[in-house]
């Protein structure tokens, strides 16, 4: 994307501000699953707490999302975006001087509260003004979560190449000590919102299928994201260094898809009508790594990356746009809660399904379901929820 293009869609430096911390946020905690087989060799972690790590850092991410919402509110985005950056700086810290399990998941709970809180306030400073470019605008900012994914899985290549997993924790503590200084600085003029209490989002029933539709579509991504690889090495074949390969794929195509299903969200004007062609095209993606031969699988990586991983700012631009300016925080700090909630229990879910029943291909079904189910939930909702169309 061209700087022209960003300046036409909305302000720069809000936008900047906005992605530099979701971006440091999930390289942050991203590092820590990059560095896992490490960890576990050094630490003496069994299989059961290195899985451990990506739910914990989902379950302290719950009750911090909501918290976030409702102080971003009261007390300004300066001191919500330099408290969760702290907080993730706190968090690897303890992770990097750890010498045992409690300690190392002491650090991993803190950082996930950091990781939870970040979301509210950066939906705040990605909510410009018109209804005509806010959907690429938040997208953007949301390429912010593969982007930091891309930048910890070269980190934790170049630690693991040292023969010190810390290191690559200590370049994670230095990337968010540094946007947090500069977040601080650059926010620390901008005035408390207003103190406000949720209204109902049009009808209560509304408001709960929007959640829901979080609920499932968090669950797909982590599920698809968590299982990829291993499904590529052990049912199709794959070598280890040919999955990671499709997986870089994956992450490409989300980084570019977020933005872009924005600029069409915002060209059409119908939010909802695109998260149900996500939907749509997740069940596509997902039916093509079952049904396509060995092969061909890769022709199926960019559309299960665009759609399972590309979904979050279209549909966060459609929750954000049922309340009004000031609510923004609140209410999507609420609808975190329940993303988060379907990132700790699709993976747990998917790998229950694959173990349970002998099939992958059980568990891409069970997928592409939870898909089918939060596109019908979509057109429940918009047909009873008030969009506002600017602000």
């Amino acid at each position: 994307m061209s700087i022209g293009l960003i300046r036409r869609y909305g302000a720069l430096r809000p936008l900047t501000l906005a992605l530099a911390a979701l971006a440091a946020a999930s390289f942050a905690s991203l590092t820590l699953l990059g560095l896992a087989p490490e960890i576990q060799r050094s630490l003496g972690l069994t299989t059961l707490e290195i899985g451990a790590i990506g739910s914990v850092i989902y379950l302290s991410a719950m009750p911090a999302a909501w918290a976030a919402g409702v102080s971003t509110a009261r007390l300004g985005l300066a001191a919500v975006v330099s408290a969760s950056l702290a907080l993730l700086a706190t968090g690897l810290v303890i992770c990097a001087v750890s010498t045992g399990s409690i300690a190392f998941f002491l650090g991993v709970l803190i950082l996930g509260a950091g990781y939870g809180a970040i979301n509210p306030p950066t939906n705040v400073l990605a909510d410009t003004p018109g209804k005509e470019r806010r959907a690429f605008t938040v997208s953007l900012k949301q390429a912010g979560v593969p982007l930091g994914g891309v930048l910890a899985g070269a980190t934790a290549s170049v630690a693991i190449h040292l023969g010190d997993w810390r290191t690559g924790l200590l370049l994670a503590l230095i990337a968010c000590t540094v946007v947090g200084v500069a977040e601080g600085i650059a926010l620390r003029q901008t005035p408390p919102a207003a103190r406000v209490r949720d209204r109902p989002d049009g009808s209560r029933r509304a408001g709960t299928a929007l959640d829901s539709v979080g609920f499932l579509l968090g669950a797909v991504q982590t599920a698809t994201l968590t299982y990829l690889t291993t499904y590529a090495v052990a049912a199709r074949g794959y070598t280890p260094a040919a999955a990671a390969e499709a997986f870089a794929v994956v992450l490409a195509a989300s980084v570019l898809a977020r933005p872009a299903w924005g600029l069409i969200a915002d060209r059409t004007g119908d939010r909802a009508r695109i998260v149900l062609a996500v939907c749509v095209l997740v069940v596509v993606g997902t039916a093509a790594l079952i049904l396509l031969p060995d092969g061909a699988v890769w022709v199926s990586l960019p559309v299960v990356g665009a759609a399972c991983a590309g979904w979050n700012g279209v549909y966060l631009t459609l929750v954000m746009e049922t309340v009004p300016p000031a609510q923004v925080a609140r209410r999507t700090g609420r609808t975190q809660v329940f993303i988060n909630a379907g990132a700790v229990c699709g993976p747990l879910i998917f790998g229950l399904t694959a173990s349970h029943t002998r099939s992958w291909a059980d568990a891409w079904i069970l997928v592409a379901l939870s898909a089918a189910i939060a596109g019908a939930l979509i057109l429940a909702a918009h047909r009873r929820v008030p969009i506002r169309d600017a602000c």
